[in-house]
This record gives C-alpha cells, structure tokens and sequence, in this order.
C-alpha cells in the first residue's frame, strides 16, 4: 500500500505541474520531465519526445533537440533549461519552444543554421532520461551523444556522441547528474516532444510509454510489409502458348436430298386439272 501511494503521489505530481515558457507564460499541451538529481524544478516536453538531462528536449524520428519549458515560472530556479531562454541571445524567443542548431565545432544557435554565423554558444551535455524496463521497444540505435557521469546510481542509457541523423545508445551504471564534457556534433532543429520518466517506481508512466512504443513498433512493421509485397508474375510468352488443333474429318460425295413421292403426284393432279 505504501509502494501504491508512492506511486500515485508521483504520477499525480508529473502529470499536474504546470510547464512555464521563458516568458513567464503557461503552455497547456507541455509534460513536466522528471526531476533531475536535487534540482528545484524540471524541464517540459510535448507528449512522445524524450528528455534530456541537461533540460533539452529530443525529437525521436527525426532526432532534432529544442528548449521546452520548465515547471517553475522563474526560469533562475535550478533544473530549468537555460537555453534559448531570453531576447539577449540572438535567434531566441521566450515565449515558446526553441529549436536548438548545430553550428559545429561544439557551438550552437537558436532557431536556425543562419544565426551561427552571429551569436553561437555551447551545450552543456546530456542524457536521454528514460526507465530501462522499456528500453527494448525501442529497437536498435546507433552508439554515442554525451559521455557519461561519473556517480553510480541508476542504470541510465547515456549517449556519447551525436552524428547527424544517428545516434547509438549503450547501456552504463551512472547518476542522472549533467556530465560535464564536450558535445561532439548534434544536428538539431526546431521539433516538439516530451520525455519519458526514469527509475523503478514510475509504473503508471512506464506502462503509457511501453503502449506508446508497442504501437509505433507496430506501425512500423506494417510499413515494412507493405513494402515487400511481391511482384506479380509474368504470364506465358506468346509463343509458348499452345494453338488448339482442328480436328480433321473425311467426307464422301454430296448426296442430293431424296424428293418425296408425292411431290410428283401433286405435279400431276394440278396438270390434269389445267388439260380440263
């Protein structure tokens, strides 16, 4: 009973903070993220992306990452995303989700490859926070985005490095603290998600996320027979097609039809009768 409450206080508190823009504005269709270690307050996502624990958002299908909101509205509290977060930084808008641009060499802009030539800062690493337990419906991944913490605590998949549209993810024993090397180039872009609770006692969240994943994965297959459905097969050429044969048959001479015997005695009568 006590393990149920536990679990109930926690999905109640996820599923009813508020998510707060930059601005101070409140964005509805916006899912709190966990809390990060002792952080005062945790990032939002929009529903199916992922969180990253340096309060990024990640987009799963075309793996672009964004600035979210935050469950405090005072974006000075810890665990907030500070990134994109106010009109000093070129390309930024607080009023809603920023997009999150590589601009190489570890430098990155806000909403836009053509802000890195004018205004460019750095990321502070991260990784994709998750519950393990659903980790196989992911599928395959490619390995490297962030390098990892070097606290033990949870088993977590962390990323190590980023390669444009792949990414692979290894499994490694370590806390949700933020690592603290260098990004090696993540192609990001403007995207909206949401990320998926991490650790043992979020039931309630791991068995929405794990139908979440069934479907997709479901989705998918269909998508890939539908693709390998087999030609039809060519017909016979025309020359092996067989010609039906005619059959031969043997006539004799034409035979006159037989005139019936009373024709000629009609002939005769009507003869008689005209002599009369």
């Amino acid at each position: 009973m006590q393990l149920y409450g536990l679990l109930t206080l926690v999905f109640v508190r996820l599923t009813t903070s508020k998510c707060f823009m930059p601005s101070g504005g409140t964005r509805d269709n916006l899912i709190p993220c966990p809390l990060i270690g002792s952080a005062e307050a945790a990032s939002c996502c929009f529903a199916n992306h992922y969180c990253l624990s340096n309060g990024l958002c990640m987009e799963p299908i075309s793996l672009t990452f964004y600035r979210g909101g935050c469950t405090s509205s005072t974006y000075d509290t810890s665990g907030c995303p500070k990134v994109c977060d106010h009109t000093d930084i070129l390309g930024a808008d607080p009023t809603t989700h920023n997009g999150v641009w590589n601009c190489g060499s570890a430098r990155f802009a806000c909403n836009g490859i053509t802000n890195c030539q004018r205004t460019n800062f750095t990321v502070v690493p991260g990784k994709i926070v998750w519950n393990t337990a659903a980790s196989s419906d992911l599928g395959p991944m490619p390995t490297s985005l962030f390098p990892t913490s070097s606290t033990p605590s949870t088993t977590t998949h962390v990323l190590t490095s980023v390669n444009h549209a792949t990414i692979t993810v290894t499994d490694t024993s370590t806390s949700c603290s933020t690592a603290t090397n260098g990004v090696d180039g993540i192609s990001v872009g403007a995207a909206t998600g949401l990320g998926v609770g991490i650790g043992a006692p979020l039931a309630l969240v791991v068995g929405a996320l794990s139908w979440m994943l069934f479907r997709e994965n479901r989705k998918a297959r269909m998508r890939s027979q539908a693709l390998n459905i087999p030609a039809s097969r060519p017909g016979p050429k025309p020359e092996d097609i067989p010609v039906p044969q005619t059959p031969v048959t043997t006539r004799g001479p034409a035979v006159p039809p037989r005139t019936p015997s009373s024709t000629t005695t009609i002939h005769e009568l009507m003869s008689s009768q005209l002599v009369h």
